[in-house]
């Protein structure tokens, strides 16, 4: 009876040194945790009502500076919205200028072709012939020089401009929707540019420089 009373005892006191929190059951298997994990709440979906130009906006993204600047520079040199292309934006403006200089490059070629060409046309009941009054010269294709060349010139001032103003604007657009969906968007994760300055505690000096990013 003696025996059965203090092996009652010595199990209902494991039982309770097991379930004593800080203690260890030598006999339960290791539990491993993954080095450096962090619980991370998730946050419920913000409801924004957006339009399709701002979704189509969250879609092309922000404009790197890699691109902004090689864009900038193909436009400036070859024209016809190349350069917006390679920036992404040949939807938004690039055509426009594509073919706005091809249709003027056009005009000048006929305006060359035709410059110094005959003129014959019907003015009411009369056949007027240029060829016949010693007037070889078209003064229509004259016209279609001149504006052509007025006209061209006008594009390209147009898409170089657009192709280095436009990036910085267009990532303002895609920023601006971002800070809607996101309140606590920052966007010195993602471009911008502006002056910094670091200071050095260690010699008491700081390094000041330009921050370039689209």
């Amino acid at each position: 009876m003696r025996s059965l009373v203090a092996l009652l005892v010595v199990a209902a006191t494991a039982a309770t040194a097991h379930a004593q929190p800080g203690t260890v059951d030598p006999d339960a298997p290791p539990v491993y945790v993954q080095p450096g994990y962090r619980y991370q709440p998730t946050l419920a979906p913000r409801s924004v009502a957006l339009t399709q130009e701002e979704v189509d906006l969250l879609d092309e993204g922000t404009i790197g500076t890699g691109r902004a600047i090689v864009g900038g520079v193909v436009a400036s040199v070859y024209g016809f919205g190349i350069g917006h292309s390679v920036q992404g934006r040949w939807l938004d403006m690039g055509w426009v200028f594509t073919l706005g200089e091809v249709a003027s490059f056009t005009a000048i070629i006929y305006g060359i072709a035709q410059i110094n060409s005959c003129e014959s046309y019907y003015t009411g009941d009369v056949y007027v012939d240029t060829c016949e009054h010693g007037n070889h010269g078209n003064d229509r294709a004259a016209g279609y020089l001149v504006g052509g060349l007025l006209a061209f010139g006008g594009f390209r001032v147009w898409e170089i401009i657009d192709a280095w103003v436009g990036p910085k604007r267009h990532n303002a657009k895609v920023r601006a929707v971002r800070r809607k969906v996101d309140p606590s968007y920052d966007q010195q994760n993602d471009g911008g540019y502006g002056f910094y300055l670091k200071p050095n505690h260690d010699t008491g000096g700081g390094m000041a420089g330009l921050s370039l990013k689209f």
